[in-house]
């Protein structure tokens, strides 16, 4: 006897219990690589997870797993920006694994390759690197292993020292010293400034960049709101040059002064969240005035995959 399978749209929730949509479900050809535009979503350090991915070059971030039957107990996890080698995932010699967000190789949804990444580390040998895999199959994502409990807190490096003290002799990078030398030049100087925010010195400009944790829709009305009111500027000497449009977040960028330190910047980008935050939390309609603003951010949007 067969069971009916309930006829439902392609938005609404699986029928299956998931608690997914149907078309990221069972009404998915599995085969197919399907864009996701906001990965992370749902995740408690989402807007962290993107600053990794797209705005850090150095950074690791220890986060807690669910129990997962394809987890060994007790294991850790740190994200990291990147490993030697372009690796996308390491098991270390004291029971944790190493995933990189930052991989040449990845699929249309990063949350499944960072699932994929942390299922295969825990099934590997220690010491070994394991390359990145691209798979369609999204079963396994970053929301089904990360307990959505963990404090997503990131840490900022300066260089990538951090890979000598990874104890595996690898020849590709972990134990050359001169490889780690070569990418620390890479490294621009940053320093936090806020959540999401970093004051960041490259190729001469001092710039603040930063991901807004709202969706981009209400973040770009905010904006408009902002700009129509001459509030977008994070102060005298200040320009904003546009946002970033990556994975379904916005990460704005500030050109500003160069004498500006972490202190300096730290306070005019706490001024500048009390203002988005206002903006981002309005109800009301935009004016026409904030309707030709929005269309003004959205010419300076740069989208990111």
């Amino acid at each position: 006897m067969t069971q009916d399978i309930p006829v439902v749209g392609q938005r609404e929730p699986c029928p299956c219990g998931s608690a997914k949509r149907y078309k990221n479900c069972h009404g998915r050809d599995r085969n197919v690589d399907v864009f996701v535009a906001r990965p992370f979503e749902g995740i408690n350090g989402e807007a962290e997870l993107v600053a990794m991915l797209e705005l850090l070059a150095s950074a690791t971030c220890e986060v807690t797993l669910r129990a997962n039957a394809a987890i060994p107990n007790g294991l850790k996890a740190t994200i990291v920006t990147l490993l030697p080698g372009g690796a996308g995932a390491l098991r270390t010699d004291d029971d944790r694994v190493l995933v990189a967000l930052q991989t040449q190789a990845h699929s249309s949804d990063r949350s499944a390759d960072l699932g994929r990444a942390i299922i295969n580390a825990a099934a590997a040998p220690v010491g070994e690197f394991i390359a990145p895999m691209v798979s369609t199959n999204q079963e396994i994502r970053a929301q089904d292993l990360l307990d959505p409990a963990t404090a997503f807190s990131p840490v900022v490096h300066t260089d990538f020292q951090w890979w000598l003290d990874l104890g595996v002799a690898d020849p590709k990078l972990a134990d050359d010293r001169e490889a780690v030398e070569d990418m620390n030049t890479s490294v621009a100087p940053v320093s936090r400034v806020g959540d999401t925010a970093f004051l960041v010195t490259l190729s001469g400009r001092t710039q603040v960049r930063m991901v807004l944790s709202d969706a981009e829709g209400p973040a770009t009305d905010a904006f408009a709101r902002l700009i129509a009111a001459s509030g977008e500027s994070l102060g005298d000497g200040c320009k904003w040059l546009g946002n970033f449009r990556t994975c379904g977040l916005l990460a704005p960028v500030w050109d500003v002064p160069p004498e500006w330190d972490a202190d300096t910047a730290r306070t005019h980008v706490a001024r500048f969240m009390h203002r988005y935050q206002d903006a981002v939390t309005s109800s009301e309609v935009l004016t026409s005035a904030q309707r030709q603003a929005r269309a003004t951010a959205v010419g300076k949007f740069v989208t990111l995959r």
